[in-house]
């Protein structure tokens, strides 16, 4: 076994004593090594401030997260309870819409009902007028016949033919304006007609004259188109035919073929121009004077007759005259020209008038005088009878005071 001996006495730097080191470099290595230290130490201060940082950040943002979180609820439980009172109120609200219009509905079957109740009542009270009429009436029948007996009884022998006048007034009235339709001879018969049963001075006639002047009010209030200037009107359109242009009359003249050929073929066409004559005709050429003419009096003809139908008082050829016309105006002469549009608007205004006229009944008059008359004749052959039948009454008496004496 090696001893301690052995080793020192083998290693031969055993016996060479250890030396000291100096002591400036023992205090370097120790500044060295605290400088070291408080640098390890600042690092892993600055560390744990940084996480203690970090640390502190995230909890402020978790507090700041928790209470927007908390709001965000209240928020939410507040809209919530906004809706639900809002929708109380809206049911509220639409409860009590409903209940004012169920109010309102009730009023008005209410007032339904009493303008139901009112109607009947109307409607009963209407129907008692016209039964109170319809006694009047016949009680106004009923007087007119009596004082027509009694006129029968008082009338002048020469009244029977102013009577008979106004009859045939009232009849001409009548023909005049369902023959002919000339309203105004039959307002001038029916006013004749009226003064002469006014010049009587009966009160028998008074029925009568209350129709002749329920029949004056009829005409007078029909609407008649005015023939004589519409007959005016014609008779210019007429006189403003000769003076319508047609197409191309304005148009320039065409223009010359060149110079003329010499030699042998003029003097043949020289020859046997007045044997044989070319035309050539196109659509849009001038037409000839002869043509002109022809349409101009096809015009005046077409206006003519309208104005004949006018006379007349038929609307449907006054109708159909105005069209053809129109018709030539629109296909024959320039539509473009001034006085054919005037022309065209003239005849298109016309010929919105209608002659077709709706005249009033006015027979009433008549049938009311020849009631008259006949419940006349009817009394008359009584009252001649007990003229008779008194005067014996008045000879048989002296014949028995006769006896008696």
């Amino acid at each position: 076994m090696n001893t301690s001996k052995d080793d020192a006495d083998f290693d031969p730097f055993a016996h060479d004593k250890p030396k000291k080191a100096p002591r400036g470099a023992a205090a370097g290595a120790a500044w060295v090594a605290l400088l070291l230290a408080l640098a390890v130490a600042g690092y892993n201060g600055f560390q744990w401030w940084q996480a203690r940082a970090a640390a502190a950040d995230g909890a402020d943002i978790q507090r700041s997260v928790t209470r927007l979180q908390t709001q965000l609820t209240a928020a939410r439980n507040r809209i919530d309870s906004l809706e639900s009172s809002l929708a109380e109120d809206q049911g509220a609200d639409t409860t009590a819409a409903l209940g004012a219009l169920r109010t309102e509905l009730t009023g008005m079957n209410a007032r339904v009902a009493a303008s139901g109740v009112r109607l009947d009542e109307a409607e009963a009270g209407l129907d008692a007028v016209q039964a109170a009429l319809l006694i009047m009436q016949q009680r106004l029948d009923g007087l007119e016949t009596a004082g027509a007996a009694l006129a029968a009884r008082t009338d002048a022998p020469g009244q029977g033919l102013d009577v008979a006048e106004a009859g045939y007034l009232l009849r001409l009235a009548e023909e005049r304006l369902g023959l002919f339709g000339d309203i105004a001879s039959a307002e001038s018969a029916l006013a004749m007609a009226d003064a002469q049963l006014a010049a009587l001075e009966n009160p028998l006639y008074q029925p009568v004259r209350r129709r002749i002047a329920e029949a004056r009010q009829a005409l007078q209030a029909v609407e008649i188109p005015d023939a004589a200037a519409l007959a005016a009107r014609l008779s210019a359109l007429q006189d403003q035919a000769a003076a319508l242009p047609f197409p191309g009359e304005q148009a320039p003249p065409a223009t010359s073929t060149g110079e003329a050929e010499a030699g042998v073929w003029q003097r043949i066409k020289a020859a046997l121009s007045p044997l044989v004559t070319v035309r050539r005709r196109v659509d849009d050429a001038p037409l000839g004077l002869a043509d002109q003419d022809l349409l101009r009096q096809a015009l005046w003809l077409q206006l003519e007759s309208a104005r004949l139908a006018l006379m007349r008082g038929d609307d449907a050829a006054w109708q159909q005259s105005l069209s053809r016309a129109r018709a030539t105006l629109e296909n024959e002469f320039d539509a473009r020209a001034r006085a054919v549009r005037s022309t065209t608007e003239a005849l298109a205004e016309m010929q919105s008038v209608s002659l077709q006229v709706d005249v009033p009944d006015i027979s009433r008059a008549w049938d009311q005088l020849r009631l008259l008359r006949g419940e006349q004749a009817a009394t008359m052959p009584a009252t001649q009878d007990a003229v008779p039948a008194e005067q014996d009454d008045e000879q048989d008496t002296p014949a028995a005071g006769d006896e008696g004496g």
